[in-house]
C-alpha cells in the first residue's frame, strides 16, 4: 500500500494542473478526453544541415501518441537534430510527453538534440512544471529551435 500512496500524489497533481490550466477539452461523444474527431497527423521534412522537422497536428493524447510513436522512434534513431512544430497540437497528455522525452533521450544518447517549438500556453506550462523542459528544449519559434539543435 505504501507504494501506491507514493504514486497517487503525482497522478493527482498532474491531473489537477491540467484541469487548472484548462488543458482538457470537453469529452468526445464517446466519453473520451481529447478532441475525438481530430486525428493526429505527422508530417516530416528534412531541412538544411541534417535537421528533421516534424509538424504535429491534432491531439497528443493516447491515440495521437500511439499514432506518432513509431515515426518518432524512426526519426530518433536516424537524426541527431530534430525540431517539432507544436503549433497545431491542441491537447498534450502525459503519454504524449512520454513520446517526446523518449525521443529526446534517444537522440541525446547519440550526441544530438530535440527541440519543440510554439507549444500553446497550457502545453508550455505543463512541460515546465513537470521538468520536461530540462530534457526537451522548448522554444518560441522555428528559428530558435533550429539554433538550439545546430
Amino acid at each position: 500500500m505504501a507504494g501506491r500512496s507514493c504514486c497517487n500524489p503525482v497522478t493527482i497533481g498532474v491531473l489537477s494542473l491540467a484541469e487548472t490550466i484548462k488543458v482538457l477539452p470537453a469529452p468526445a461523444s464517446d466519453g473520451r478526453r481529447g478532441t475525438g474527431d481530430k486525428t493526429m497527423q505527422l508530417d516530416r521534412q528534412e531541412l538544411e544541415g541534417g535537421i528533421c522537422k516534424i509538424t504535429l497536428n491534432g491531439s497528443l493524447d493516447i491515440e495521437g501518441a500511439g499514432a506518432v510513436e513509431s515515426p518518432f522512434n524512426e526519426v530518433s534513431e536516424t537524426y541527431k537534430k530534430v525540431i517539432v512544430d507544436m503549433t497545431n497540437v491542441d491537447f498534450l497528455a502525459s503519454i504524449g510527453i512520454r513520446v517526446l522525452v523518449k525521443s529526446a533521450k534517444t537522440i541525446g544518447s547519440r550526441g544530438g538534440r530535440l527541440a519543440v517549438f510554439n507549444p500553446n500556453d497550457a502545453a508550455r506550462s505543463v512541460l515546465a512544471s513537470t521538468g520536461v523542459d530540462t530534457i526537451v528544449f522548448v522554444e518560441d519559434d522555428e528559428a530558435a529551435a533550429i539554433n538550439v539543435v545546430s
